[in-house]
């Protein structure tokens, strides 16, 4: 979800409607030197108050403007003011010049990777609550404090990432990966990122599946077709996306999704499109619109292998699970 300022009344009414549907989680983005944005932290306490059972999260929360300390403090105080709706999704930083307009630091490739792996320490330390939190890194030098008060339930980290060390990163360190958006990254390069993500955590003595995946799709639902993300009716989003979360898409080097074959690298056949009851069933009860945004609820499960069009609109996990969310302006 954008943050715009002039969009905050459909904003507001979107996430109480998911809220009644059962949908499990809100992602925001956070941009805070966009001048038409509002505070992604903010905004996410003041819809938290405004809901019941849905979490949210920054997606991603930008670290070079958000120092760990104070940010594990605000998730933990959300987390127990919201009886455990709060979660944490962190990027190293992208847009400097912005960054260091806001009086941020700039980094290199490197030192952000470094920077990160500092930051998720800090936050697993403080998130701990178990006594002092010290940090003797270069980017987040921190000389020791209290940290407390514990969240109300264990915060999984997340980070958003596309290149191979902060990939890597992730595999080591991380408890999931916010995939960029489909226009940044398409689904045929998503394995290859899963199979770096894998050979870390494997390196690491890491089992590979607990760590989580989360692809952020962007487009339009409607007559409109071409031009940049996912664009058409809502047949379209259900065939693509089918398509997406196939096994021909969910190959790794393992060979761990279904219908792949380590020898080979050889996929079976992608399952087949819902039935055309299916899909009419799909767009009298998928689709959420509000506020001129058309929402279709989807999870896909088991590494992108499979897909399922919720006719009760509630996206649900298996705590392995891969969950696609997907949104788009009514054209």
């Amino acid at each position: 979800m954008t943050p715009e300022t002039a969009h905050i009344e459909a904003i507001s009414e979107l996430v109480q409607f998911a809220d009644t549907t059962g949908l499990d989680l809100v992602a925001i983005q956070d941009h805070a030197y966009n001048h038409t944005f509002l505070d992604t932290w903010t905004l996410i306490a003041f819809l938290a108050a405004k809901t019941r059972q849905i979490h949210f999260m920054p997606d991603v929360a930008d670290l070079p403007l958000r120092p760990p300390p104070m940010l594990a403090k605000a998730v933990a105080t959300l987390d127990r003011l919201t009886d455990g709706r709060a979660e944490l999704a962190i990027g190293a930083g992208a847009f400097w010049d912005a960054i260091a307009g806001m009086g941020g630091p700039r980094r290199a490739p490197a030192e952000a990777v470094a920077a990160t792996a500092e930051a998720l320490q800090i936050l697993r330390d403080a998130f701990a609550g178990t006594g002092r939190v010290v940090s003797r890194g270069h980017h987040y030098p921190v000389p020791g404090y209290h940290a407390g008060p514990p969240p109300a339930h264990d915060i999984r980290l997340w980070v958003g990432a596309v290149k191979p060390r902060m990939l890597q990163l992730i595999g080591r360190h991380a408890g999931g990966w916010v995939s960029p958006l489909s226009i940044y990254t398409p689904p045929d390069e998503v394995p290859r990122s899963h199979a770096i993500i894998d050979a870390a955590a494997s390196a690491a003595g890491r089992n590979p599946s607990e760590i989580r995946r989360l692809y952020n799709v962007v487009g339009s639902i409607g007559p409109r077709r071409g031009g940049q993300g996912l664009n058409g009716p809502v047949e379209l989003w259900i065939e693509t996306l089918t398509e997406w979360a196939s096994s021909r898409y969910a190959c790794s080097r393992r060979g761990s999704f279904r219908g792949c074959s380590k020898k080979s690298m050889r996929c079976a056949p992608p399952p087949p499109a819902p039935s055309k009851s299916e899909a009419s069933r799909s767009q009298e009860t998928g689709l959420a619109r509000v506020g001129g945004f058309v929402y279709l609820l989807v999870a896909g499960f088991d590494g992108f292998s499979e897909l399922y069009v919720r006719s009760s609109n509630r996206v649900i996990g298996d705590g392995k699970a891969t969950t696609l969310i997907v949104a788009g302006r009514e054209a």
